[in-house]
Protein backbone atom coordinates (compact mmCIF):
# COMPACT_ATOMS: atom_id res chain seq x y z
CA UNK A 1 0.00 0.00 0.00
CA UNK A 2 2.65 2.49 0.94
CA UNK A 3 4.66 1.82 -2.41
CA UNK A 4 1.28 3.03 -4.55
CA UNK A 5 1.30 6.13 -2.40
CA UNK A 6 4.56 6.30 -2.77
CA UNK A 7 4.41 6.34 -6.79
CA UNK A 8 0.65 8.28 -7.18
CA UNK A 9 2.66 11.64 -8.48
CA UNK A 10 4.02 9.11 -11.44
CA UNK A 11 0.61 7.30 -12.22
CA UNK A 12 -0.96 11.11 -12.26
CA UNK A 13 1.17 12.01 -14.77
CA UNK A 14 1.70 9.09 -17.09
CA UNK A 15 -2.23 9.63 -17.47
CA UNK A 16 -1.96 12.93 -18.04
CA UNK A 17 0.62 12.66 -20.34
CA UNK A 18 -0.05 9.23 -21.99
CA UNK A 19 -4.15 10.91 -22.66
CA UNK A 20 -2.39 14.10 -24.47
CA UNK A 21 0.56 12.88 -26.47
CA UNK A 22 0.57 16.32 -28.05
CA UNK A 23 1.28 18.23 -24.80
CA UNK A 24 4.90 16.97 -26.07
CA UNK A 25 6.01 20.29 -27.28
CA UNK A 26 9.63 19.65 -28.49
CA UNK A 27 12.25 17.03 -28.17
CA UNK A 28 15.36 18.44 -28.64
CA UNK A 29 19.33 17.75 -29.19
CA UNK A 30 22.87 19.69 -28.86
CA UNK A 31 25.96 18.02 -28.73
CA UNK A 32 28.48 20.79 -27.25
CA UNK A 33 31.53 21.53 -28.36
CA UNK A 34 32.64 25.30 -27.39
CA UNK A 35 31.31 27.13 -23.90
CA UNK A 36 26.95 27.55 -23.74
CA UNK A 37 25.17 30.21 -21.99
CA UNK A 38 21.15 30.51 -21.68
CA UNK A 39 20.28 33.08 -19.73
CA UNK A 40 17.75 32.61 -17.07
CA UNK A 41 13.94 32.41 -18.33
CA UNK A 42 10.87 30.43 -17.75
CA UNK A 43 8.04 28.90 -19.15
CA UNK A 44 4.70 29.30 -18.02
CA UNK A 45 3.07 25.82 -19.00
CA UNK A 46 5.41 24.01 -19.86
CA UNK A 47 7.41 21.21 -17.62
CA UNK A 48 10.94 20.92 -18.67
CA UNK A 49 13.78 18.19 -18.38
CA UNK A 50 16.75 18.19 -19.34
CA UNK A 51 19.95 16.09 -18.88
CA UNK A 52 23.23 17.26 -19.07
CA UNK A 53 26.10 15.01 -20.07
CA UNK A 54 29.56 15.76 -20.52
CA UNK A 55 29.90 19.22 -19.16
CA UNK A 56 30.71 21.13 -16.28
CA UNK A 57 29.22 24.22 -15.25
CA UNK A 58 26.17 25.76 -13.44
CA UNK A 59 22.71 25.62 -13.91
CA UNK A 60 20.23 28.64 -12.16
CA UNK A 61 17.61 27.36 -10.02
CA UNK A 62 15.61 28.76 -7.42
CA UNK A 63 16.75 31.95 -7.74
CA UNK A 64 20.73 31.16 -7.09
CA UNK A 65 23.43 29.17 -9.86
CA UNK A 66 24.24 25.78 -8.54
CA UNK A 67 27.77 24.67 -10.16
CA UNK A 68 28.11 21.00 -10.93
CA UNK A 69 30.98 19.02 -12.27
CA UNK A 70 29.60 15.77 -13.60
CA UNK A 71 26.49 14.51 -15.83
CA UNK A 72 23.24 16.03 -14.27
CA UNK A 73 19.32 16.19 -14.79
CA UNK A 74 17.25 19.93 -14.69
CA UNK A 75 13.33 20.13 -14.22
CA UNK A 76 12.49 23.15 -14.63
CA UNK A 77 8.71 23.32 -13.49
CA UNK A 78 6.36 25.77 -15.07
CA UNK A 79 6.81 29.02 -14.18
CA UNK A 80 10.39 28.32 -12.30
CA UNK A 81 12.72 30.33 -13.81
CA UNK A 82 16.32 28.73 -15.36
CA UNK A 83 19.33 29.11 -16.96
CA UNK A 84 22.70 27.63 -17.99
CA UNK A 85 26.42 28.07 -18.16
CA UNK A 86 28.07 25.23 -19.89
CA UNK A 87 31.47 24.03 -20.67
CA UNK A 88 32.00 20.58 -22.21
CA UNK A 89 34.60 18.51 -21.06
CA UNK A 90 34.08 14.89 -23.02
CA UNK A 91 34.08 14.61 -26.50
CA UNK A 92 30.66 13.78 -26.65
CA UNK A 93 29.24 16.19 -24.48
CA UNK A 94 25.83 17.03 -25.17
CA UNK A 95 22.08 17.96 -23.43
CA UNK A 96 18.50 16.47 -24.55
CA UNK A 97 15.72 18.90 -23.77
CA UNK A 98 12.06 18.24 -23.50
CA UNK A 99 9.63 20.30 -23.04
CA UNK A 100 5.62 19.16 -21.84
CA UNK A 101 2.88 21.16 -21.96
CA UNK A 102 0.94 19.44 -17.95
CA UNK A 103 -1.53 20.87 -15.78
CA UNK A 104 -0.50 22.97 -12.63
CA UNK A 105 -2.87 20.38 -10.73
CA UNK A 106 -1.14 17.22 -11.16
CA UNK A 107 1.11 16.05 -8.12
CA UNK A 108 4.60 15.75 -9.93
CA UNK A 109 3.75 20.05 -10.62
CA UNK A 110 2.69 21.31 -7.79
CA UNK A 111 3.78 19.65 -4.95
CA UNK A 112 8.16 19.61 -7.15
CA UNK A 113 8.01 16.00 -6.43
CA UNK A 114 11.36 15.44 -8.27
CA UNK A 115 14.51 17.90 -7.22
CA UNK A 116 15.09 21.11 -10.13
CA UNK A 117 18.37 19.72 -10.11
CA UNK A 118 20.13 16.21 -9.48
CA UNK A 119 23.70 14.51 -10.13
CA UNK A 120 22.87 11.85 -11.88
CA UNK A 121 25.57 9.42 -10.52
CA UNK A 122 25.52 5.91 -11.52
CA UNK A 123 22.39 6.31 -12.89
CA UNK A 124 23.64 9.00 -15.95
CA UNK A 125 24.42 6.31 -18.66
CA UNK A 126 20.63 4.83 -18.00
CA UNK A 127 18.80 8.12 -18.00
CA UNK A 128 20.95 9.57 -21.32
CA UNK A 129 20.15 5.79 -23.08
CA UNK A 130 16.48 6.98 -22.28
CA UNK A 131 16.61 10.23 -23.59
CA UNK A 132 18.46 9.35 -26.55
CA UNK A 133 15.42 7.04 -27.42
CA UNK A 134 12.75 9.84 -26.18
CA UNK A 135 14.41 12.22 -28.98
CA UNK A 136 14.47 9.38 -31.67
CA UNK A 137 11.07 8.07 -31.06
CA UNK A 138 9.97 11.87 -30.91
CA UNK A 139 11.52 12.66 -34.36
CA UNK A 140 10.43 10.01 -36.51
CA UNK A 141 7.43 10.35 -38.08
CA UNK A 142 6.40 6.66 -38.28
CA UNK A 143 6.83 6.49 -34.87
CA UNK A 144 3.35 6.78 -32.18
CA UNK A 145 3.97 9.68 -29.94
CA UNK A 146 2.91 7.99 -27.39
CA UNK A 147 6.18 5.89 -27.46
CA UNK A 148 8.10 9.48 -26.92
CA UNK A 149 5.86 9.96 -24.16
CA UNK A 150 6.17 6.51 -22.65
CA UNK A 151 10.08 7.05 -22.55
CA UNK A 152 9.77 10.21 -20.85
CA UNK A 153 7.82 8.85 -18.05
CA UNK A 154 10.63 5.92 -17.87
CA UNK A 155 12.86 9.08 -17.48
CA UNK A 156 10.32 10.45 -14.83
CA UNK A 157 10.51 6.59 -13.15
CA UNK A 158 14.39 6.85 -12.81
CA UNK A 159 15.01 10.36 -11.75
CA UNK A 160 17.56 10.96 -8.96
CA UNK A 161 15.38 11.98 -6.01
CA UNK A 162 17.84 13.94 -4.47
CA UNK A 163 20.52 16.73 -5.08
CA UNK A 164 22.56 16.75 -2.19
CA UNK A 165 25.83 15.18 -3.56
CA UNK A 166 29.18 16.97 -3.48
CA UNK A 167 28.98 17.28 -7.33
CA UNK A 168 26.17 20.23 -7.01
CA UNK A 169 26.71 22.77 -5.11
CA UNK A 170 25.58 26.49 -4.25
CA UNK A 171 27.42 29.45 -5.38
CA UNK A 172 26.55 33.16 -6.15
CA UNK A 173 28.73 34.78 -9.07
CA UNK A 174 25.67 36.08 -10.69
CA UNK A 175 26.72 39.28 -13.17
CA UNK A 176 23.55 41.79 -13.29
CA UNK A 177 24.74 43.26 -16.26
CA UNK A 178 25.23 40.77 -18.21
CA UNK A 179 22.10 39.13 -16.99
CA UNK A 180 20.02 42.38 -18.15
CA UNK A 181 21.68 42.66 -21.37
CA UNK A 182 21.21 38.55 -22.08
CA UNK A 183 17.51 38.83 -21.07
CA UNK A 184 16.63 41.83 -22.94
CA UNK A 185 18.03 39.77 -25.98
CA UNK A 186 15.75 36.67 -24.81
CA UNK A 187 12.57 39.12 -24.49
CA UNK A 188 13.11 40.14 -28.24
CA UNK A 189 14.78 37.46 -30.25
CA UNK A 190 12.54 39.28 -33.56
CA UNK A 191 14.67 42.45 -33.01
CA UNK A 192 18.35 42.76 -33.81
CA UNK A 193 19.67 45.15 -30.41
CA UNK A 194 22.90 47.03 -30.94
CA UNK A 195 25.66 47.46 -28.55
CA UNK A 196 24.45 50.64 -27.44
CA UNK A 197 20.62 49.34 -26.73
CA UNK A 198 22.40 46.27 -24.66
CA UNK A 199 25.13 48.53 -22.88
CA UNK A 200 22.64 51.03 -21.74
CA UNK A 201 20.10 48.16 -20.42
CA UNK A 202 23.32 46.47 -18.76
CA UNK A 203 24.49 50.44 -17.34
CA UNK A 204 27.64 49.98 -18.18
CA UNK A 205 29.61 50.91 -20.98
CA UNK A 206 29.41 48.40 -24.61
CA UNK A 207 33.40 47.95 -24.41
CA UNK A 208 32.62 46.95 -20.90
CA UNK A 209 29.47 44.99 -21.62
CA UNK A 210 31.19 42.96 -24.35
CA UNK A 211 34.01 42.13 -22.17
CA UNK A 212 31.64 40.60 -19.36
CA UNK A 213 29.86 38.59 -21.69
CA UNK A 214 32.86 37.03 -23.36
CA UNK A 215 34.14 36.54 -19.57
CA UNK A 216 29.95 34.89 -18.89
CA UNK A 217 29.55 33.06 -21.64
CA UNK A 218 32.37 32.71 -24.09
CA UNK A 219 30.34 34.86 -27.07
CA UNK A 220 29.98 38.47 -27.44
CA UNK A 221 26.84 39.90 -26.93
CA UNK A 222 26.11 39.86 -31.04
CA UNK A 223 27.08 36.15 -31.54
CA UNK A 224 24.65 35.32 -28.08
CA UNK A 225 22.20 37.56 -29.88
CA UNK A 226 22.36 34.77 -33.17
CA UNK A 227 22.69 31.53 -31.08
CA UNK A 228 19.70 31.89 -29.14
CA UNK A 229 17.81 33.56 -32.62
CA UNK A 230 18.86 30.47 -34.43
CA UNK A 231 17.82 28.22 -31.47
CA UNK A 232 14.24 29.98 -31.59
CA UNK A 233 14.16 29.49 -35.24
CA UNK A 234 15.02 25.70 -35.08
CA UNK A 235 12.56 24.92 -32.34
CA UNK A 236 9.96 26.69 -34.64
CA UNK A 237 11.36 24.80 -37.58
CA UNK A 238 10.11 21.50 -35.17
CA UNK A 239 6.71 22.45 -35.87
CA UNK A 240 5.85 21.11 -39.19
CA UNK A 241 2.51 22.98 -39.61
CA UNK A 242 4.22 26.44 -39.27
CA UNK A 243 4.93 27.53 -42.85
CA UNK A 244 8.62 28.76 -43.26
CA UNK A 245 7.49 32.31 -44.20
CA UNK A 246 5.24 32.43 -41.25
CA UNK A 247 8.92 31.50 -39.10
CA UNK A 248 10.34 34.36 -41.03
CA UNK A 249 8.23 36.82 -40.03
CA UNK A 250 7.72 36.24 -36.33
CA UNK A 251 11.60 36.50 -36.21
CA UNK A 252 11.95 39.63 -37.80
CA UNK A 253 13.12 38.88 -41.46
CA UNK A 254 12.35 41.04 -43.79
CA UNK A 255 11.32 38.00 -46.31
CA UNK A 256 11.70 34.21 -46.26
CA UNK A 257 14.33 34.22 -48.63
CA UNK A 258 16.02 36.58 -46.11
CA UNK A 259 15.56 34.32 -43.68
CA UNK A 260 16.75 31.45 -45.43
CA UNK A 261 19.87 32.86 -46.26
CA UNK A 262 20.65 33.79 -42.51
CA UNK A 263 19.98 30.11 -41.58
CA UNK A 264 22.07 28.60 -43.77
CA UNK A 265 24.91 30.89 -43.11
CA UNK A 266 24.80 30.19 -39.21
CA UNK A 267 23.79 26.36 -39.19
CA UNK A 268 25.21 25.26 -42.87
CA UNK A 269 22.01 24.08 -44.17
CA UNK A 270 18.72 25.56 -45.60
CA UNK A 271 15.40 25.69 -43.16
CA UNK A 272 14.00 23.03 -45.00
CA UNK A 273 16.93 20.86 -44.79
CA UNK A 274 16.99 21.50 -41.03
CA UNK A 275 13.86 20.10 -40.81
CA UNK A 276 14.47 16.82 -42.38
CA UNK A 277 17.29 16.08 -39.81
CA UNK A 278 16.63 18.49 -36.79
CA UNK A 279 19.00 19.52 -33.44
CA UNK A 280 18.35 21.62 -31.26
CA UNK A 281 19.03 23.03 -27.60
Amino acid sequence: MMEAVSDFWLREAGLEILAHPGAIEATAFHALSEPFYIAPHHHVQSLQIDVVAGCKGKVFVDDQWLSFDSDVGHIAYPGQVHGYELSPVQPDAAVFNFKILVSADITLVHERTLPSVASLGDKSDQIVEIATKARQYWGDPSSPRAAAAIQLLQLLAVWPVSRHTASVSGVLEVDDHVERAASLIESQLDRRHSLDELAEEAGVSGRHLTRLFVSATGMTPARYATVRRLDRAKVLLIDQKKQVADIADELGFASPATFTRWFRLNEGRTPTEFRESPTVF
